[in-house]
């Protein structure tokens, strides 16, 4: 029988390095938190993000088979006694989106484009809760769950490779004292005491510059704990887990927008977290809002208490399908399939949007438009320079290969979640220029497989100046290198998938928030309110964020209120 790959997003894993600090709420937008070194209850994608065990890295669209659609006939303008809504992107995003509205705005119409023949976009084949678990329920998919508890060793152990051997990273459940030998002697762990006195000594540092908007990852931790070690050893290593991306490249306050909103209020991170009154918390209105309202409805908050990763038997794409049959069921939505998006325009005499795809001669109108497009392709396809912010965004490509081994125990005998790759790694211990590399058949022991799985990535911000890319079979290589060198195994493995994922992380850069305020503005003066965006760019790059910006726009445009997507954002208050 031919064994089944883990069909995961390493997203999952890498989240796991970041948690949400004790008093903090889950936030829309993405951000890595320091407190994975010692959180005792990690959870992966704080909330937010991938919660679910998929294949591909990091993108919230997925790729699974699908039939014709079974309605193309859609009036060339909008009927005046009933909305209709165009849906752009076939992804998670997009059903979603599509969902949501039915659910919402029952009596309205939606068409959803999708340029491929497909749905579910770059999740192929193959969790804020309050994001995702009402969605879950809704579709009945509950019972094909799989439930991984926190006291599991893929919850437990996680490890970063530094400078040529593994090294765990401290935890729950851990011995005190060897905890204590690893940070006094693996290298890795170097600049940690300069952290501690910085924490100690927080209240004479020196207050953030009134000019300062914005600075890297790998700044804000230099300024904050004066510690550049600690930042390009483990910091990095989370940034390549979470973005592929480079720690002095990324936004500090669009990926710490708590860290960065109690340095503004309280003028240090220790010290706001002890004066935040009992029962405050720190996110944005959205964030609050959902909180409130979804928590007491969502009856599976207690069974996913102790969890610290929750997936499905079919992988994500069984969400993905459940929303397709769904959507499908209805007889409001219609789907336009193979129909690539070439132009996005308002409609002044309609007061809509006008959609131009590559097979309609006429462009068909609608009131309102959702896209879950890639932002920089939206950029190019709507009158010339109208939307200038969105084409200056830059996302990252990754190559994901999934290895099987025949052989079962090739893994540290620990078991745990898998290993990151920070950039201060020799280049002589990473050539291939991995990100990091996933534990499957570890992890999720209920796979049925009596061998070995791992998955390898490999790309990111270290391929951006490549003109070209590994093709599959020197990817592979590539993977097998990896692991020989890191974990020993010499074993040829008896099945590879290969899948590279062109821009499929989108690199919040700073001065990305000021970005996306601009954003706001252009698309709100261009398309007069009738035009939101959703989806990882916007939202977060997790499943759940992309979910929940959907079900966001469209509860705004149930309330009546004309939003872009893009408003608030990074947005973090005291509330």
């Amino acid at each position: 029988m031919r064994p089944q790959f883990a069909g995961h997003v390493p997203l999952t894993f890498f989240h796991s390095f970041s948690s949400l600090p004790r008093g903090s709420i889950a936030r829309i937008r993405p951000r890595i938190d320091s407190s994975w070194l010692h959180t005792s209850s990690p959870i992966l994608d704080r909330g937010l993000d991938f919660k679910v065990y998929n294949r591909q890295f990091g993108r919230d669209n997925a790729s699974i088979d699908s039939p014709r659609p079974y309605s193309t006939q859609i009036p060339s303008h909008p009927d005046s006694n009933r909305k209709h809504i165009a849906v752009l992107g076939g992804g998670i995003s997009g059903l979603s989106t599509a969902y949501y509205i039915t659910r919402m705005l029952p009596e309205a119409k939606v068409t959803l484009y999708e340029g491929s023949e497909r749905l579910g976009g770059w999740l192929q084949r193959r969790s804020d809760q309050m994001g995702q678990v009402p969605c879950i329920e809704d579709l009945k998919l509950e019972d094909s769950m799989i439930l991984i508890p926190k006291t599991s060793p893929g919850a437990t152990n996680r490890f970063i490779y530094y400078p040529d051997h593994l090294v765990k990273m401290p935890g729950p459940g851990q011995n005190i004292f060897s905890m204590m030998g690893a940070l006094l002697t693996e290298p890795v762990f170097g600049g940690i005491f300069n952290v501690v006195r910085s924490v100690v000594h927080e209240h004479s540092a020196l207050p953030r510059p009134s000019s300062l908007q914005d600075e890297s990852i790998g700044s804000f931790i230099e300024r904050r704990f004066n510690s550049p070690i600690f930042a390009q050893n483990l910091a990095s290593a989370v940034a390549h887990g979470i973005y592929a991306g480079n720690i002095y490249e990324l936004s500090a306050k669009s990926l710490l927008p708590v860290a960065w909103a109690l340095e503004s209020i309280y003028g240090g991170l220790i010290m706001g977290a002890l004066q935040m009154k009992k029962g405050a918390h720190l996110g944005t209105s959205a964030d609050i809002k959902l909180l409130r309202e979804m928590h007491p409805k969502v009856r599976m908050s207690p069974k996913l208490k102790d969890v610290s990763v929750y997936g499905f038997r079919g992988g994500i794409g069984t969400l993905s399908k459940a929303l397709e049959k769904r959507l499908k069921g209805n007889s409001n939505v219609a789907f336009k399939m193979g129909q690539m998006v070439r132009g996005v325009e308002y409609d002044a005499a309609g007061e809509g949007v006008r959609i131009k795809t590559s097979l309609n001669r006429l462009p068909a109108t609608y009131n309102t438009c959702i896209s879950t497009l890639p932002l920089r392709y939206l950029s190019t396809i709507v009158p010339s320079n109208t939307l200038p912010s969105l084409s200056t965004l830059h996302s990252v490509t990754v190559m994901v290969v999934n290895l099987y081994f025949a052989s079962p125990n090739l893994l540290p005998p620990s078991g745990g979640f898998g290993y990151l790759l920070p950039s201060s790694i020799p280049h002589t211990q990473n050539p291939e220029r991995a990100l990091g590399v996933i534990f499957d058949s570890s992890t999720f022991a209920l796979l049925p497989s009596q061998g070995t799985s791992l998955t390898v990535m490999l790309g990111g911000h270290w391929w951006d100046s490549f003109t070209s890319y590994p093709t599959d079979s020197e990817g592979a290589s590539m993977a097998k290198a990896v692991l020989k060198r890191h974990l020993g195994i010499s074993e040829e493995p008896t099945h590879i998938n290969v899948t590279l994922q062109k821009d499929c992380i989108p690199q919040y850069k700073v001065g990305y928030s000021a970005t996306m305020e601009k954003a706001n503005w252009e698309v709100r003066r261009e398309f007069k309110g009738k035009l939101s965006v959703v989806g990882n760019a916007v939202n977060g790059v997790g499943v759940n964020d992309c979910v929940r910006g959907a079900r966001e726009v469209v509860l705004a445009m149930k309330e009546g209120r004309d939003v872009t997507g893009l408003e608030g954002f990074g947005e973090v208050k005291l509330h």
